[in-house]
């Protein structure tokens, strides 16, 4: 097999998640063409999805220094430099990618704006984007979720409003707005009033909506009603993280430790850097005496990210309960 095909199946392996056999691939490739721009930038993806932030920087540096204007390159290295938070660098990157009217530069802004909750500035340049390209139904959401930062409800409720107009099927933008006009209310009258929504044939598939009602049941206190509102949003929107983990949670406060193992297990995979989902499925396995498996699933996860350092302090603690229990 000659090394394109190699390099192929790689980036192939990277795509399918088998990053320890994606590595061990592309570092035998990198030894034959270490200036290969494409290899490159896609090591230092691979190092970006294990966590080795530093590694994937210095990679994506280099080919950066041949292929200056590839747009992966440019967002891969935004990203890793927010990894690393080197914000002031990632945000003079996207300050000259947004004057080139690129939408994906301006959204990372506004959501870096977001993180350091430099709201004025967030809006003005949302409202600068929008005055060029008109109507961008991300940025208008943005702007709405920023509002309500700001206490501009109102303002806030013609966002969602807009967007409904453009998309009446828009879950989001409907669930948004109408939490926006039950804020005031308290939990037995919310979910009175989400389920008279919900019993409107258009609306009973609306997971959001779900999950709305889910938390008002959660909120107060009916466990058994959220927990069937719950599961229903996921099998309406599976791949929603969030719903998941608020399943996830609802479990964990019923005490139903073995159905929330399942449940955050996947969540944890997926984002193992969440310290919520991870003290729940840490706690489920406690719970049921399982923490073999827990230890195992660290470090199945460890392996797919070698990077994430946290991790290799989860399994520390794991081992050592797992002694103490064990005994000398």
């Amino acid at each position: 097999m000659d090394y394109q095909q190699n390099l192929n199946e790689a980036v192939e392996l990277k795509r399918k998640g088998k990053f320890a056999e994606a590595f061990t691939l592309f570092q035998k490739l990198h030894a034959q063409r270490p200036e290969d721009p494409y290899l490159l930038s896609n090591f230092g993806h691979l190092y970006f999805l294990r966590g080795d932030y530093k590694q994937a920087l210095t990679c994506i540096e280099m080919a950066g220094q041949r292929t200056p204007l590839n747009p992966f390159l440019i967002n891969l290295k935004v990203e890793t430099l927010l990894k690393l938070e080197r914000t002031e660098e990632a945000e003079e990157i996207l300050k000259e990618r947004a004057k080139e009217a690129d939408l994906a530069a301006v959204k990372k802004l506004v959501k870096l704006y977001l993180r350091q909750e430099r709201f004025e500035d967030a809006l003005n340049r949302i409202k600068s984007s929008l005055q060029r390209i008109g109507y961008e139904r991300d940025l208008i959401i943005s702007q709405a979720e920023i509002l309500i930062k700001m206490d501009g409800k109102d303002e806030a409720a013609e966002c969602f409003k807009k967007v409904i107009k453009e998309d009446p099927k828009d879950e989001f933008a409907y669930s948004r707005l109408i939490k926006l006009r039950l804020e005031e209310k308290n939990a037995e009258e919310i979910s009175s009033e989400l389920k008279t929504l919900l019993s409107i044939p258009s609306k009973a598939e609306n997971a959001s909506l779900r999950t709305l009602l889910a938390g008002a049941y959660k909120e107060a206190g009916k466990f058994e009603e959220a927990l069937r509102e719950y599961q229903a949003a996921v099998r309406l929107n599976p791949d929603n993280l969030f719903i998941r983990k608020q399943l996830g949670f609802c479990l964990s406060k019923m005490k139903d430790y073995e159905g929330v193992i399942p449940v955050m297990k996947e969540c944890f995979i997926t984002n193992p850097e969440d310290h919520y989902v991870t003290t729940t499925l840490l706690g489920a396995y406690r719970k049921t005496s399982r923490l073999k498996e827990a230890l195992e699933l660290v470090s199945e996860v460890i392996a797919r990210y070698p990077g994430k350092k946290k991790l290799w302090g989860v399994r520390k603690k794991i081992e050592k309960e797992i002694g103490i229990s064990q005994g000398p």
